[in-house]
């Protein structure tokens, strides 16, 4: 059953509601509550639960204020579910930075503007930003320090502008995600899954690493799973993780 905090038919604001975390969110979202009102926003459309939601076309790397459909949507949200991001490891820093920090910051800053309802504004981050750190010494607006990628960097910096956004908010933090526990099906193959594509088309005949390293991968549906705790626990400001810890599978497996 739901937590008190959702009404029983929510209207929820989807962004990135295209790609592999949305793909199994949505359904997750018609089953728990077959009466909510649900937009999504993407990019381009895209066919699935199509007949079940309402879709606004907008890129959130844009400007947002000539959109009137976004500005209505976000007035009557009462939860918004940022999952729209640039997950690539290798882009450059400022490239990762406007793709995921300033869209980030540019929704909030809309949000801040124009709902009147929000209840929660629950946005997808990384497990890999824990432990990060900035230096900033003064010579440029920050370094990667500690940070493995651009995308850790990206994610980091995100987290930052939600946490001061002012808005109710709930931070979800998921490893490397996989497909479902029960069927494995997954709607695209990211990340991980290109090391293994490489590995059974004999083009990575050997992945030089410790055998006994551990490599933490979280199916989708327990991502799906957090993030509905996430929209629906009483307490704000809370960080939700979905890893796997001390049942990851080691390299050698």
């Amino acid at each position: 059953m739901p937590s008190p905090l959702a009404p029983s038919a929510p209207r929820i604001l989807v962004t990135g509601a295209s790609g592999v975390l949305g793909s199994d969110l949505l359904p997750a979202l018609l089953q728990r509550w077959p009466d909510a009102d649900i937009t999504t926003v993407s990019r381009k459309r895209f066919s699935s639960f199509a007949a079940a939601t309402r879709h606004i076309e907008q890129d959130l790397c844009a400007p947002l204020a000539r959109n009137d459909a976004l500005r209505e949507a976000v007035v009557s949200a009462d939860y918004i579910i940022h999952l729209a991001a640039n997950v690539a490891w290798g882009l450059p820093d400022k490239q990762a930075i406007e793709a995921n920090t300033r869209s980030t910051e540019r929704l909030l800053g809309f949000c801040r503007q124009h709902s009147t309802r929000l209840k929660r504004f629950v946005h997808m981050s990384t497990a890999y930003v824990q432990g990060r750190t900035l230096i900033d010494d003064g010579t440029r607006p920050c370094q990667r320090s500690t940070f493995n990628n651009s995308y850790e960097l990206s994610k980091y910096l995100s987290e930052q502008a939600v946490v001061d956004s002012g808005l109710p908010f709930a931070i979800v933090r998921p490893s490397l995600v996989v497909g479902r526990s029960d069927t494995g099906y997954v709607d695209a193959f990211n990340g991980l899954y290109y090391l293994l594509r490489f590995y059974c088309g004999g083009y990575l005949p050997v992945i030089a690493g410790d055998a006994r390293a551990t490599v933490d991968v979280v199916p989708v549906d327990y991502v799906t799973r957090a993030t509905l705790r996430a929209l629906t626990d009483t307490s704000d400001g809370r960080v939700y993780w979905a890893i796997s810890g001390e049942r990851s599978p080691a390299v050698a497996t």
